[in-house]
């Protein structure tokens, strides 16, 4: 496992921030620079949203999760259950493993086809590996195939389309 950087303590947080655990926002109650204004939305968005504390680079999510619980997440991720990593709302956040965090993500169908002439074909990636779940003869039947295998592999973090 990667070493983190280590967060400010919730005491810190507290002082620096307010935060709306509906919202997901964090908001500045101490002014650090000439930039800070007192109840402006902290941070910048890349692809989270990013804060600045004594010139390091902290997510916001993480910087919530210690915030809200006085916990240090360390090695381990904070994942975005809806997927979505612009909404820190609390409800949205939950401490996840590497390899829970990436199986939350949406990175296709799970299933596909080489031609019209051949069958649906559905994998999984697991713990364990690629495992081939099985070839079907309409999508609808490979959607629900990889739906079961989701559920099964992956459990809470399981994500896929119900398209």
């Amino acid at each position: 496992m990667t070493k983190s950087k280590p967060l400010p303590t919730q005491q810190e947080l507290h002082e620096l921030f307010d935060y709306s655990v509906v919202t997901g926002q964090l908001y500045w109650k101490k002014r650090l620079s000439d930039r800070v204004k007192i109840g402006d939305v902290a941070g910048t968005f890349e692809r989270y949203t990013f804060i600045k504390i004594k010139g390091q680079r902290h997510a916001a999510h993480r910087l919530i999760w210690v915030w809200v619980t006085g916990e240090d997440p360390g090695t381990l991720d904070i994942d975005h259950i809806n997927g979505d990593k612009t909404c820190n709302a609390w409800h949205n956040l939950r401490l996840a493993t590497k390899s829970q965090n990436m199986r939350n993500t949406k990175v296709g169908k799970g299933y596909y086809r080489i031609n019209r002439a051949k069958p649906w074909r559905v994998g999984i990636k697991t713990d364990e590996g690629d495992k081939f779940i099985g070839e079907f003869k309409t999508e609808k039947e490979a959607a629900a195939a990889y739906k079961e295998a989701s559920l099964k592999y992956h459990g809470e973090f399981s994500r896929y389309s119900d398209e």
